[in-house]
């Protein structure tokens, strides 16, 4: 009988990247979510990378100040209490910082830890 260890996967190296947010999902259920994960594509890089948020649109919370970060514009009160859909944001470009976390069963995976708006060029 052969046994083997599985081939280690490439972790995206921690650092500040150009990317594009890819996908949106509620979790654990789109209906009812009670946190959001953001996918981001990095740019020269195959694999993507999340950042997983509280579901809400409050003041001063993650999520809030994601979306307004993506958009660029801050969010009014009347927004985020009729409800954003930030799907729409799906495309957007920004600016994402990569960090490793120990993930299920130890092992490191690549995480989003902040989204800023891209920088200007000169």
């Amino acid at each position: 009988m052969l046994i083997a260890s599985k081939p280690q996967t490439s972790l995206i190296p921690e650092g500040s990247y150009p990317a594009t947010l890819s996908t949106v999902t509620g979790l654990p259920d789109e209906q009812k979510p009670k946190k959001v994960a953001l996918g981001f594509k990095i740019d020269g890089q195959t694999a993507a990378v999340t950042k997983e948020l509280p579901a809400s649109l409050d003041a001063d919370t993650p999520l809030r100040k994601d979306v307004e970060t993506l958009r660029g514009s801050e969010l009014t009160a009347g927004e985020a209490l009729a409800g954003l859909d930030i799907t729409k944001l799906i495309g957007q470009r920004c600016q994402v910082v990569v960090m490793h976390k120990v993930g299920s069963g130890g092992k490191p995976k690549a995480v989003v830890s902040l989204v800023q708006a891209l920088p200007k060029t000169v």
